[in-house]
């Protein structure tokens, strides 16, 4: 017998396994390790936008297009946010010398005091 498993790396298994009102402590927690301490989450809603049984009841070749076009949106995600990232530290790096202090930079560009802190310390080297 071929045993079957859920893959959690897909949009499929992830909502499978977290997409549901009895997950919800358990999506809350892998949720939190992820996020920076400033950004954890102490409730959320699910919105049912499509169900997993509509995603059951794709054939194998329309899930994998699915999951394809997923795979390839969060990879333009990833890359925006790669730059957005990359650009925030390059406004601190100016920020800093120009004198600003690390609480205004933190204003200015979201990031953490201690990257910023970090930031600093590499530019007096």
């Amino acid at each position: 017998m071929k045993a079957k498993y859920i893959n959690p790396y897909t949009d499929f298994g992830f909502k499978k396994i977290f997409g549901e009102e009895g997950s919800k402590d358990l999506l809350i927690d892998f949720l939190n390790q992820l996020l920076p301490a400033y950004h954890q989450i102490a409730n959320l809603t699910f919105r049912n936008s499509e169900s997993t049984a509509e995603l059951a009841n794709l054939t194998v070749g329309q899930r994998d297009s699915y999951e394809q076009s997923l795979i390839q949106y969060r990879d333009m995600k990833s890359v925006l946010e790669t730059a957005v990232e990359d650009k925030l530290i390059e406004i601190a790096k100016n920020g800093i010398d120009k004198g600003y202090s690390n609480e205004v930079l933190v204003d200015l560009t979201g990031l953490l005091f201690e990257e910023i802190e970090r930031l600093r310390q590499n530019r007096k080297r």
